[in-house]
């Protein structure tokens, strides 16, 4: 999902132990950096994570504020070393402005003066792994691939009708006995009309990405689906049952007698409600 993660590092104020020691976790193989797909970048516009190192510094604070603006929204803040994380020796010094996390929400602190290769690794994972879950929060809000509920339709047609670009069809297969419903993915535009107009939520917008694929399933991308008729209890007459979710929306409290009263073709259920109330 994510091929390689941008790393950027803010020296604030450092002793440059901790950068010393980033170096190392880099540079040595045996530490496993390489593993991690992450890669330096000196343009804070580009950064996943952003990696802070050494007190913040009096001086150093309206620089660290105006980087700290250009950075992307999304991304991963870590603490690297007790300096950033806590202020350490330096603390309540009239010239250090720390901690970090008054600038900016921090994610991931690396304990340490300086703290191991190895800690700075395990932080970095940590990042990473924080990294991978903002990307797929960020994926899953996006608007997927339609999918539609059978259970729940009632062959209204309202989606088909208000989609611009004719992705839905439905087609009477045998008259009141079954209708083809079909979505062709290489036409829906995923505006979102269908869902919103649908009475009972049987086509929903999905977390799944619209899906890359080869010429010879242009086609054949599609979701298929039959929609069947039921037959009435009483007078055997075809009909479309109700779902559960049209009664939610039409009745504060769902009861046995409602249901049952739906499960009845329109006629019937008119003849059995005049029969209550004559009676």
């Amino acid at each position: 999902m994510v091929d390689n993660i941008n790393v950027y590092r803010i020296n604030a104020g450092s002793c440059n132990g901790c950068d010393v020691e980033l170096l190392a976790s880099i540079l040595v193989p045996k530490f496993g950096f390489d593993t991690l797909h992450c890669t330096y970048t000196n343009t804070p516009e580009e950064a996943n994570i952003v990696i802070v190192t050494g007190s913040i510094t009096t001086r150093f604070k309206p620089f660290l504020e105006a980087t700290l603006k250009r950075l992307p929204d999304e991304k991963v803040v870590v603490a690297m070393g007790i300096c950033p994380i806590t202020g350490g020796v330096f603390r309540d010094s009239y010239s250090i402005e720390d901690p970090l996390d008054r600038f900016v929400h921090v994610d991931v602190n690396i304990a340490g003066c300086p703290p191991s290769p190895q800690t700075i690794v395990d932080g970095l994972i940590k990042a990473c792994a924080l990294w991978k879950e903002k990307v797929s929060e960020c994926m899953n809000a996006y608007k997927g691939k339609i999918t539609f509920d059978k259970e729940q339709c009632v062959l209204c047609q309202t989606c088909a009708f208000v989609c611009p670009a004719g992705a839905i069809n439905i087609s009477c297969v045998e008259p009141q006995k079954n209708y083809d419903f079909i979505i062709w993915h290489n036409t829906c535009t995923v505006c979102g009309n269908c869902t919103y107009f649908c009475p009972t939520g049987a086509i929903t917008l999905s977390n799944t990405l619209a899906e890359a694929t080869p010429q010879s399933e242009k086609y054949t991308s599609i979701t298929a689906n039959m929609v069947e008729y039921t037959q009435c209890p009483n007078c055997h007459e075809p009909m479309i049952n109700v779902p559960l979710t049209m009664f939610k929306r039409g009745f504060k409290n769902v009861s046995q007698p409602i249901t049952s009263l739906f499960k009845l073709c329109p006629k019937c259920r008119r003849e059995h409600t005049f029969k209550q109330r004559v009676l």
